[in-house]
């Protein structure tokens, strides 16, 4: 029924309407509550809560303070609390990189800023993850660098140089971390640089351990967003402006060892409308 609403402000008004951060994993389902994100007239985001049945919602916390600031994909719910990476530029392009903890119990309580730095070499901050007693993070700055923060006591540690394998073939390395169960995975892409827009042609796959140590090729794969959990990882086709970036649409998921468990073609699911 929802697609074929026309009317766009009554299709607002539906309970499982969201107009929110144009970020895959921006929605959470945690103590039989889920949570996403709602776009407040363009001003700034909302934390949304939802009842799974989608029943009822309501605005879980207010984020109008940081209506000046660029999330992107650094956000994470992880045990009671909403944590948010944020970059804010001035006019002269310094930045203040901020990671605010937010409490879901306290919502009404001030944020707590765990992490800040401030520079003035633009960087961007990005694919915040959170594991244990710690969030990791990465900074680009014309190269690449990964932080992991202790929640407890605000310690920032420099981890994880993805530099230490790279190779003359190897033009870049894509912008996200994931932790599939107690690993890092980090993925660098290799570009074709004779092919039009220098395409990538595939990427290889690297894990280490949470310190940033050992860090040991995994496999190969196609060039997709990733994502992984305890016990599987997962990729997906890419879209950019309504179409696929690929002419074999996937979801595919891996454990552990690397195999592949599931190849599926999401396009089977789509119904017509």
């Amino acid at each position: 029924l929802h697609y074929n609403e026309k009317d766009s402000e009554q299709r607002a008004l539906c309970n499982a309407y969201i107009s929110g951060l144009d970020y895959e994993a921006a929605i959470f389902y945690t103590n039989q509550k889920v949570y996403t994100f709602q776009n407040q007239n363009d001003s700034h985001f909302d934390l949304i809560e939802l009842t799974p049945d989608g029943t009822s919602r309501k605005t879980a916390i207010s984020l109008s303070s940081l209506k000046n600031s660029y999330t992107g994909d650094g956000v994470v719910i992880h045990r009671g609390h909403l944590y948010l990476l944020t970059s804010y530029y001035d006019e002269n392009r310094n930045t203040e990189i901020n990671i605010w903890q937010y409490s879901l119990d306290k919502p009404e309580s001030k944020p707590k800023s765990i992490y800040t730095s401030t520079r003035n070499d633009s960087p961007v901050a990005m694919a915040l993850k959170a594991f244990g007693n710690h969030l990791y993070f990465m900074i680009w700055d014309g190269t690449m660098s990964y932080y992991q923060v202790d929640v407890r006591n605000a310690k920032v540690t420099q981890i994880f140089d993805i530099a230490q394998v790279q190779s003359p073939e190897i033009y870049d390395q894509n912008f996200n971390i994931a932790i599939l169960g107690t690993t890092l995975i980090n993925e660098l892409i290799h570009m074709d640089m004779s092919a039009p827009n220098n395409s990538a042609t595939f990427s290889t796959i690297y894990t280490a351990n949470l310190d940033g140590s050992h860090i040991q090729k995994w496999i190969e794969v196609e060039n997709d967003p990733y994502t992984a959990d305890q016990k599987y990882f997962y990729r997906w086709t890419m879209w950019s402006g309504g179409k696929l970036l690929s002419e074999s649409p996937h979801i595919r998921i891996y454990n552990k060892e690397g195999d592949l468990l599931v190849d599926h073609d999401p396009l089977q699911d789509i119904p017509d409308y």
